[in-house]
């Protein structure tokens, strides 16, 4: 397959510019689906961190993020692939290049869906805690969502910087009829692990 010719300032790899959207927009999704499927390499060393999919497509790793999540939706997120997804980015740049855009897309889609601040609004949301909206019963709350919540709390207590940290206060809640525990246990990742707490 011929591929365009790069187009991003230093022509290392592609950029989703508006005059090349139509044609590069194959390549991209194409880049996304091989994000899940584990089928992305590396292209070099340097910063900021490219992906090239399994056509040779060169992307940056914060750009197929930051579109992946700006088209995620609570009730139709798939908690496997979100964290294949997820994993396979952090694997070829870090932590840090992903785990703001996954935040954003978590605000978003579960705590403000679902959540209310129950104790002081100025706290940093760190600190803050969350509970259920009223009338919004727990099993509402879509269990992949919940599933891949989980694994971003666990990946920024493994990898995140020192000076961030993720506390996650948990009350017991029944979802699909699973007492939903610790979400700091290993356990946190299995499918019917349920999660509660500070975001």
């Amino acid at each position: 397959m011929s591929l365009p010719k790069r187009n991003s300032a230093d022509g290392r790899c592609y950029w989703m510019k508006p005059e090349v959207q139509e044609e590069l927009q194959p390549l991209f999704d194409q880049c996304i689906q091989d994000a899940i499927d584990g089928r992305i390499t590396r292209l070099d060393s340097l910063w900021p961190p490219v992906v090239v999919s399994s056509e040779g497509a060169p992307f940056e790793v914060h750009a197929l993020v930051r579109k992946w999540t700006e088209a995620q939706q609570a009730e139709t997120l798939d908690a496997e692939k979100a964290i294949a997804f997820s994993e396979n980015l952090r694997r070829q740049s870090r932590w840090g290049e992903i785990d703001h855009y996954l935040l954003d897309m978590l605000k978003r889609e579960l705590q403000e869906k679902y959540f209310v601040v129950t104790d002081r609004e100025d706290d940093h949301r760190w600190n803050r805690e969350y509970s259920l909206k009223p009338g919004i019963r727990a099993e509402e709350v879509p269990e992949p969502l919940l599933r891949f919540a989980c694994y971003v709390a666990v990946s920024y207590k493994v990898y995140g910087t020192p000076c961030i940290c993720i506390t996650l206060k948990v009350r017991k809640i029944r979802v699909s009829h699973t007492t939903w525990n610790s979400p700091t246990s290993s356990a946190c990742l299995s499918p019917t692990t349920p999660i509660s707490g500070s975001w």
